[in-house]
């Protein structure tokens, strides 16, 4: 079986053969006790009654022997010839109807000779063994089991003294006896009952296993089909979360995780958009200085202006495909670190030298704060760089221009050290603050703004990657705080950088 419905059918009804199999052997052997039971109850019932008929039928002499060599009661039985004595036939003829039913075989039994009779042909033959029966019996005891006799088989009995034990001689018994089947009813019985239980299999168990079947491999199909709409770029509807807890729980799994795949997929979409828009500037003025070059329009201070735009936007495409770079390969840490000691000051003094051309262009201003901390600590360079860069270039994003100001701050403790860059912008949405640093974010997504949301994201992974933490928060009057907080000395050294 290669499907989970074949292989769940076959396991139910394995279980349901093996559960029949044992329950079947033990009550094989409750119904085979129970109908030996029954028999050897019904002939202890008739063989008293037979006992007393026949203790009133037969003269006394021959019960009871006295001295000298009296006749044997077994042979005064058959007559000499086989033929069952009148004194016995008149003794049976009352209970021939119950002897007929019940089935029996009468048996006398005295010493080492026995005789079976046949009431029907009045004859009386002599059994060549001796049933095996407790031969210490005292009138009206009942000695009942299982003995086995030839020509004849395993019998059930039941014997008892037709008087008491004699002087000389062991004292006659009656044994009524009967072939033992109880086995063979038994087997009859349980046949009855399993199947009706076999039925019921079918009537109830089938239904419930193709129930139970279905159950599960109803959502799990459909989960492999959504599965195959992900693959293909779809993003499916979500699938219903009841049934066994297992597959609920795979059900909402999947739910969430093609509600991550969707959302990522849009978020790239959109991503893709704000390129091209953003593309579009850049190229557009490299193109149109690039012409005024090559056909002699820009010259002099107008030439040094147009190839100043041109570095500027290619730096800009740079930013740009440098963002995209490090969307490429999402969760994967990059190049190791490399640690080294740093000063404080010395690290903002060369990101405000950075960005300082694009601050006057943009006609802001940008510095140090009064009061920025001097310390040493350890960090990579190439990292604080770019977490520099990415803070600034988003705050002169978002400050006036003209007339904007930005500024470095640089907070120092015993064991961490605070970079911040503050603008005096707009600020930034409460709605917005929670998710500045979510990858792809933007939060204001009419395009009108550039980048392409990953800016603060890179310097998310970046503190991470560092031991450290991010902030982003509202200024008391207007614009937007942005930071990160490192350890002076990184507890341990980080595998690598996003």
């Amino acid at each position: 079986m290669r499907t989970l419905r074949g292989r769940i059918g076959l396991a139910l009804l394995a279980f349901a053969l093996v559960t029949l199999l044992a329950l079947g052997g033990s009550l094989w052997v409750v119904l085979r006790d129970l109908h030996r039971d029954a028999a050897i109850g019904t002939l202890s019932e008739l063989t008293a009654p037979y006992a007393s008929a026949v203790r009133a039928r037969i003269p006394g002499v021959i019960l009871r022997p006295g001295e000298g060599d009296p006749p044997n009661f077994i042979d005064r039985l058959r007559g000499g010839a086989g033929i069952v004595g009148d004194e016995l036939a008149e003794s049976l003829e009352a209970f021939e109807e119950d002897i007929e039913e019940a089935d029996v075989s009468i048996i006398f039994v005295q010493g080492p000779n026995s005789i079976i009779v046949n009431p029907e042909d009045e004859t009386a033959t002599r059994l060549p063994q001796v049933p095996d029966i407790d031969a210490r019996l005292t009138r009206g005891q009942v000695a009942t089991g299982t003995t086995q006799i030839e020509g004849v088989g395993e019998v059930l009995y039941a014997a008892t003294p037709i008087v008491g034990q004699g002087r000389r001689q062991a004292p006659p018994l009656i044994m009524l006896a009967r072939v033992d089947d109880s086995a063979r009813q038994a087997t009859s019985d349980l046949l009855r009952a399993l199947t009706l239980a076999g039925l019921l299999l079918v009537v109830i168990g089938i239904p419930l296993a193709a129930g139970l079947s279905r159950s599960v491999t109803g959502p799990l199909r459909r989960l492999a089909s959504a599965t195959g709409d992900v693959a293909k770029g779809k993003v499916p509807e979500p699938l219903p979360t009841g049934g066994p807890i297992e597959v609920a729980e795979a059900s909402a799994a999947f739910n969430a995780m093609a509600s991550e795949v969707g959302a990522t997929r849009e978020a790239q979409r959109q991503l893709l958009a704000d390129i091209r828009h953003d593309l579009r500037t850049p190229l557009t003025v490299i193109g149109g200085f690039s012409e005024a070059l090559k056909d002699g329009t820009a010259t002099g201070e107008t030439a040094t202006r147009a190839a100043d735009a041109i570095a500027d936007e290619a730096g800009r495409l740079e930013r740009m495909l440098d963002d995209l770079d490090h969307l490429t390969v999402p969760g994967v840490a990059g190049p190791p670190l490399r640690l080294e000691s740093l000063d404080s000051l010395e690290v903002v003094r060369g990101a405000v030298e950075r960005f300082t051309a694009e601050a006057e262009g943009r006609e802001q201003e940008l510095g140090i704060a009064d009061g920025a901390a001097r310390c040493t600590f350890t960090a990579d360079r190439d990292a604080l760089d770019r977490i520099l860069g990415n803070i600034i270039d988003n705050a002169l994003v978002h400050a006036p221009s003209p007339g904007g100001h930005v500024q470095l701050e640089v907070e120092c403790s015993s064991d961490r050290i605070t970079l911040a860059v503050s603008d005096d912008g707009a600020g930034i949405p409460a709605a917005a603050l929670p998710h500045v640093f979510d990858r792809f974010y933007r939060a204001d997504p009419s395009r009108t703004n550039p980048g392409s949301g990953l800016g603060l994201a890179i310097v998310r992974d970046l503190a991470e990657a560092l031991g450290g933490t991010v902030f982003a928060e509202n200024v008391e009057h207007d614009g937007a705080r942005v930071g990160v907080i490192l350890p002076l000395t990184p507890a341990a050294v980080p595998p690598g950088r996003a």
